[in-house]
């Protein structure tokens, strides 16, 4: 756990996350909104970690989470900004 993430959150690589029924993408890069299907859905404090073109993984935190109930996996979520880290290296 680190200064960014609450005790019980997660953290959630959105490169693990791009098959059939485990996806998340982004709905919207600008507004920081992303949609998803995954067993567990987010809650509000997780972190998303995506990979960047420029080399870096930037790491949002969820702050608001949307669940229409149908498909009972699928969610909508507002994301923030927190930080910049580079790739581990191989």
């Amino acid at each position: 756990m680190n200064l960014f993430q609450k005790k019980d959150s997660c953290i959630i690589d959105m490169w693990q996350h791009n098959g059939w029924g485990n996806s998340i993408y982004w709905s919207d890069w600008e507004k920081r909104e992303v949609t998803g299907w995954l067993k567990r859905r987010p809650q509000k404090g997780d972190i998303l970690r995506s990979k960047m073109s420029s080399g870096q993984i930037a790491t949002f935190k969820f702050i608001k989470i949307s669940k229409p109930g149908d498909p009972p996996n699928m969610f909508f979520a507002k994301l923030k900004d927190l930080k910049y880290i580079q790739f581990p290296s191989k």
